[in-house]
């Protein structure tokens, strides 16, 4: 008796919504309009949490929560902007309309562009943006990035945070990039490289990401090449995902990391499993190692 709304809205609810959209679209597209509103609803009020990940943690850790980025992200974010003076700017390539590392920055007052492959996440994120930021600068671009594709953009704007997770080309996309006017970059790199090699996928423009762990590059390859652009490692999250990157115009009493001394595993497996897939990636063909 108890589970009978759990029921209704598992079971029965998609198909109403399936009738409708078959047989009454009007009814179908007001439905979906209200179950929309409730998940922005969500979206925007999302309260700080903090997801336990110990994993070899630095300084900067400590400052770590989660509101609407994938894992503690937030947190890094808004502690570093804290430090440095910025115009509220950023560009965002690869993003999910309920969880990415802009969400929030959008909820403090900042403009920019989004940018993905998916043409339905796109759709999302304006229809959220449109009914809870509706005054602010957001601009939604449904694109499948190229190794050239963000220059001009990048060229042509002020942005302060540049984040870039598109599990795939990311390391050659950002070596072609002229960087200088960004103040912090974060990029997703690939924790299953390990912390040893400097490494990265062969660059393919056709690239589809699968659950098959060839992806991206290791944190050693974006350090390096960040390195060159000058940026520094200052911050990897805890869960062993993503890494920031400041502008050395910026660097100010931030702490520089040592991408192998404050490697972190993926907290999305045990070590020992970590271990295993590290092995195997590292002997597949079409890879480049950078060293």
């Amino acid at each position: 008796m108890f589970g009978i709304g759990k029921k209704i809205k598992k079971e029965i609810y998609p198909q109403i919504l399936l009738f409708c959209k078959n047989k009454i679209p009007f009814l179908y597209s007001k439905l979906n309009h209200l179950s929309n509103l409730k998940i922005f609803y969500k979206i925007k009020n999302k309260k700080k949490i903090l997801l336990n990940f110990k994993n070899n943690l630095d300084y900067i850790n400590k400052y770590e929560y989660k509101i609407n980025s994938q894992n503690n992200e937030d947190g890094l974010i808004d502690y570093i902007f804290s430090k440095i003076e910025n115009s509220k700017k950023f560009l965002e390539v690869g993003f999910h309309y309920n969880e990415c590392n802009s969400l929030n920055l959008i909820r403090n007052g900042w403009n920019g562009t989004l940018i993905d492959s998916d043409n339905k996440i796109c759709d999302k994120m304006r229809l959220y943006i449109n009914q809870c930021y509706p005054n602010q600068k957001i601009n939604i671009v449904n694109e499948f990035i190229k190794k050239f594709s963000l220059k001009q953009i990048i060229e042509n704007n002020n942005f302060d945070f540049f984040s870039l997770d598109i599990d795939g080309n990311d390391y050659w996309i950002v070596k072609e990039l002229n960087l200088s006017k960004i103040k912090l970059i974060c990029c997703e790199y690939n924790p299953f490289f390990g912390k040893d090699a400097s490494v990265t996928i062969e660059y393919n423009e056709d690239h589809s990401y699968k659950p098959n762990f060839y992806f991206g590059a290791s944190l050693k390859a974006f350090t390096n090449l960040l390195k060159e652009k000058k940026f520094e490692l200052i911050a990897i999250d805890s869960s062993g995902t993503n890494a920031f990157f400041i502008n050395k115009d910026h660097l100010g009493d931030f702490e520089i990391l040592d991408p192998i001394k404050s490697f972190k595993n993926s907290g999305a497996c045990t070590y020992k499993e970590f271990l295993e897939i590290n092995e195997v990636l590292l002997k597949r063909d079409g890879l480049v190692f950078l060293d």
